[in-house]
């Protein structure tokens, strides 16, 4: 292995996805160092393959388009300016054949930082940066030593050029769509629009007036708002005789557990989604709102996801806040419980690489033991353990059986004696663990996907349906 640590990580990584190059005729390597590449590769019996390494940009132009079946990035995107990034996607799409790979390497934004280096990076950072060139992200990973970003591109265009005539306009804290992609929920949303071609308006309510607002909101004239949250609230409240009058249909999202305001949303409001069926009725009564509907998080499975690179170093693993607050109390017990019998790694603020820390758990905890009784509640962390193939235990709520299966794609527990009998058996056999982890990712892409979900609440707009997609069969 060469001394330079960088080159390092990045022959570590080619070698952890070299099945990708397996089918490969024409592969181009683009980067500095990338005859060492090519060497590499060669020592990996892929010396079938034409490789062609490049250094620089303008050495592309010799090729003819659609001339390479395989492209690797990797020591070049860190070196070049922003600005210049649109010129460098657009000459790798065009030499590139449609719908073949492109391994993207680039190094975290605290590691290998030069004077050199143009951009850093993060998840979010290159993630936005993707999305604006409209390319197809496969999946989206740090390595093994934490120090590289690891993505797989697909050459097609992940949104459609010609959008639909339906115009939306979202509402809501956009702003944390890249620097929260652990959360999904802003994310998700505008990826699942886009995804679908709808002519889009985005505005992010505390960038804004109220007042500049409705009058963007006004001009953009949309068939749906779609506004996301408790902040808006306010604003709904406050542009109330506007919304009464408006032929725009307002739908609202909301997934949190609150004691709503007494405020008649009638005729304001026409569709709320919320995250748990216990409380439909409450929110019925103080919003006056007849149409509300059960709709949990979403994931997005690009971002979250197993990371089949990191090996497992914990046995229980938890992320969020403990304290002995209304809706953490008990939570923080059980945490504390648990701690006193087996090693527990606790973490906050993990905002971009929640799957990493996530694998590298044999048992993540979660669940909402003081909310047990509110029918079909969870936190998006029980959807977003699932999504990144954890092995989840969480307390048993009114209605879990109708999401997940218990012992297949999760586990729950009854009772303390309960809890630690599975935690001690699943703990004890990587055979059921892995088990659960991969039946949980299937379940997670198949039932709350980004795309699904959103794709529901349009059905339960249009009257298509009132059913709720994510139940288990």
């Amino acid at each position: 292995m060469p001394k330079n640590e960088k080159l390092s990580d990045i022959y570590s990584i080619i070698s952890q996805n070299d099945d990708i190059f397996f089918n490969t005729n024409k592969l181009c390597i683009l980067g500095n160092e990338s005859l060492k590449v090519k060497n590499y590769l060669k020592d990996l019996n892929l010396k079938n393959i034409e490789i062609q390494p490049l250094d620089r940009l303008s050495l592309l132009k010799d090729f003819k388009n659609n001339y390479f079946d395989g492209v690797i990035v990797a020591n070049f995107l860190e070196f070049n300016n922003y600005s210049r990034y649109k010129t460098i996607f657009s000459e790798i799409r065009r030499v590139l054949k449609p719908n073949k790979q492109i391994l993207l390497i680039v190094p975290e934004k605290n590691n290998y930082i030069l004077r050199e280096t143009a951009t850093c990076f993060n998840k979010g950072i290159i993630t936005q940066i993707l999305d604006k060139e409209n390319f197809s992200i496969e999946w989206i990973n740090l390595n093994s030593s934490f120090k590289m970003l690891q993505i797989l591109l697909l050459n097609q265009f992940e949104n459609p050029i010609e959008k639909k005539a339906t115009k939306v306009c979202l509402l809501g804290n956009y702003t944390l769509r890249y620097t929260h992609l652990n959360s999904s929920w802003w994310d998700g949303q505008v990826r699942a629009f886009e995804k679908l071609g709808y002519d889009l308006l985005i505005l992010d309510i505390k960038d804004h007036s109220f007042n500049y607002l409705l009058k963007s909101i006004k001009l953009f004239n949309p068939d749906i708002l779609w506004i996301a949250g408790k902040i808006v609230i306010e604003f709904l409240k406050e542009n109330a005789d506007y919304f009464r009058s408006s032929k725009t249909k307002v739908v609202y999202w909301f997934w949190d557990v609150r004691t709503p305001i007494k405020f008649d949303f009638k005729g304001i409001i026409d569709y709320m989604f919320i995250s748990s069926t216990g409380e439909i009725p409450l929110y019925k009564k103080f919003y006056n709102l007849d149409k509300i509907y059960f709709m949990p998080a979403l994931i997005t499975p690009q971002i979250l996801h197993s990371n089949k690179f990191i090996t497992e170093e914990f046995d229980i693993g938890f992320t969020g806040s403990l304290d002995h607050s209304k809706y953490h109390k008990e939570r923080t017990e059980i945490v504390n419980y648990l701690k006193e019998h087996f090693q527990v790694k606790i973490v906050k603020n993990i905002f971009n690489n929640l799957p990493e820390f996530y694998s590298k758990c044999k048992i993540v905890f979660g669940g909402t033991p003081d909310l047990e009784n509110l029918e079909l509640y969870s936190s998006n962390r029980l959807y977003l353990a699932l999504s990144c193939g954890c092995c989840y235990i969480t307390n048993y709520f009114n209605g879990l059986e109708k999401l997940a299966t218990n012992e297949k794609h999760l586990l729950w527990y009854e009772n303390k004696k309960d809890l630690l009998q599975k935690i001690e058996k699943y703990l004890n056999s990587y055979e059921l663990r892995n088990e659960i982890k991969n039946n949980a990712e299937n379940l997670a892409r198949s039932k709350h996907n980004y795309i699904l979900r959103i794709k529901n609440m349009l059905d339960i707009i249009n009257q298509d349906t009132e059913e709720f997609y994510g139940f288990i069969d």
